[in-house]
């Protein structure tokens, strides 16, 4: 057996707690909301924040975030919802530069957005199931993605250098426990910080905010949706949010007032509206899609039986389809996707509602026929990978499975979701390659911002010496990152 490196075993452990216990206290400058700047009237963000939070140290926090985001079981993970969001904030920050931006699902019904420092964008449930149209979600996206590129966090750390930090770390995880629905908890943390260093932190957070709204509305414009979209959705928050949290109001992430909404609807009263909007048939996919996964199901149903006997609306259809699949009654879902695919067989949605129908029955064989189809129409779309790899895990074979990934890493697609990571590691291990599989789940556990483990997998899948020239190069280069990280 030959000695293992030493690089990752205790210091890193250490360095690792370290950093994660300092993501974490940063715990809710996280839910400050963001939004993608333009290049025109930007302040200065260079060096003063930089001494406090340098851009790998943010983007080191944000893959710290997600991570704990994962170990809570807080991101819904659904292929459609994540690739329509991701294509959504493609074309929102479209303007950015090259800053890579990731927008996740957070399963929450509270109506709320927030960014993390290093590109990340989370929405709840609650906040996309309340837009009435695809502008203002991107609006909402919009606001977000300005957040992150204006540096709000780190200019709030560069502003605060002589705040006292205890109050500060208080006030910031009583902010993330009342996000995440934690009210008790939140109440009790609030008391530990000062009502000084609390004023503080709201008059940064009302300056910021309208800062993202400005340049928000910019990006909104140049993306091609109506620009009134974020103003717009300031009036569901307006009425909403007292609704929902009647008790901790103080603790919105988002302080909104009338001066605000009013500044907004000034702006955009002086832009030209799009002569065009983008179709937002996508967005309405989507949006039925999280009904099923987040409503009360029984509740649904039973919109729908007391609904008049007028024909459905496809996306209605759809929609009940999808939750007749997920209460067992097959059948009757069946007749429904047969109208649907006889009136629209070119809808990718509703393709993919008859492979998770077949699933469903164990009609694995079915399933994969429709998905060898799709993945040929569209070669480069990740959510039919994505249930192409359910399928056959379903089945067991494995060697499918690492014939399609690799395929897709071939052909220049090495930026994958953990779970593809995840599924080719555990592909890997039932042909007993044990030495891929550990380099994939190193892969998958950096992917996850799970330094230490990364580091002692793929250490061991280069002890083992079964790597070959080109995976043992790859598998240096993981090394390599993580070496980077912890010198942060």
């Amino acid at each position: 057996m030959n000695q293992r490196r030493p690089s990752l075993q205790r210091k890193h452990y250490r360095w690792s707690l370290r950093h994660f216990a300092h993501a974490l206290a940063l715990g809710s400058v996280i839910q400050l909301a963001a939004v993608s700047s333009v290049a025109d009237n930007l302040p200065d963000i260079g060096e003063p924040a930089d001494q406090y939070l340098s851009p790998q140290k943010e983007a080191l926090i944000g893959s710290a975030f997600l991570h704990q985001a994962e170990q809570q079981n807080g991101i819904l993970h659904d292929p459609e919802i994540r690739t329509y969001l991701q294509s959504l904030g493609a074309r929102v920050s479209s303007g950015v530069g090259q800053q890579h931006f990731h927008f996740f699902l957070v399963k929450n019904d509270r109506i709320n957005a927030f960014a993390v420092p290093g590109g990340y964008v989370g929405i709840h449930a609650g906040l996309m199931l309340a837009t009435r149209n695809e502008s203002e979600l991107a609006g909402v996206v919009a606001h977000e993605i300005a957040h992150i590129t204006q540096r709000h966090i780190a200019r709030f750390y560069a502003q605060s250098a002589n705040t006292n930090m205890a109050s500060i770390g208080a006030i910031l995880a009583g902010l993330a426990l009342a996000m995440s629905g934690s009210g008790s908890g939140a109440a009790a943390v609030m008391m530990a910080g000062t009502a000084a260093s609390y004023q503080g932190m709201i008059n940064h957070t009302r300056s910021h905010e309208k800062e993202a709204d400005r340049i928000g509305i910019q990006y909104l414009a140049k993306a091609g949706f109506d620009p009134k979209g974020l103003a717009s959705f300031f009036e569901v928050m307006q009425n909403r949010s007292l609704e929902l949290d009647k008790r901790f109001e103080i603790l919105r992430t988002h302080p909104l007032d009338a001066n605000r909404i009013a500044e907004a609807q000034a702006r955009t009263a002086q832009m030209p509206s799009p002569q065009a909007l983008p179709d937002d048939r996508n967005y309405q996919l989507a949006k039925a899609r999280l009904v099923v996964l987040a409503g009360d199901n029984r509740e649904l149903l039973s919109y729908f039986r007391d609904k008049s006997q007028g024909p459905l609306k496809p996306i209605e259809r759809y929609t009940l389809a999808q939750l007749l699949t997920q209460n067992g009654n097959y059948a009757s879902a069946q007749k429904h996707l047969d109208t649907l695919l006889e009136q629209h067989s070119g809808e990718l949605a509703f393709q993919l509602a008859q492979v998770r129908l077949d699933n469903a029955q164990k009609r694995y064989q079915s399933a994969l026929k429709r998905l060898e189809t799709l993945h040929q129409l569209y070669p480069q779309y990740s959510t039919v990978v994505d249930y192409m790899v359910t399928t056959l895990r379903h089945t067991q074979n494995f060697e499918a499975i690492t014939d399609l990934l690799d395929s897709r890493y071939d052909s220049g697609v090495k930026d994958w979701p953990p779970q593809w990571l995840h599924s080719y590691a555990e592909a890997l291990k039932a042909q007993q390659l044990q030495a891929r599989s550990q380099l994939a789940l190193g892969e998958y556990y950096i992917a996850t911002a799970r330094y230490r483990a990364a580091g002692l997998q793929i250490e061991e899948a280069l002890d083992s010496k079964e790597l070959g020239r080109q995976l043992s190069e790859r598998a240096e280069r993981a090394l390599q990152s993580i070496e980077a990280l912890k010198k942060l």
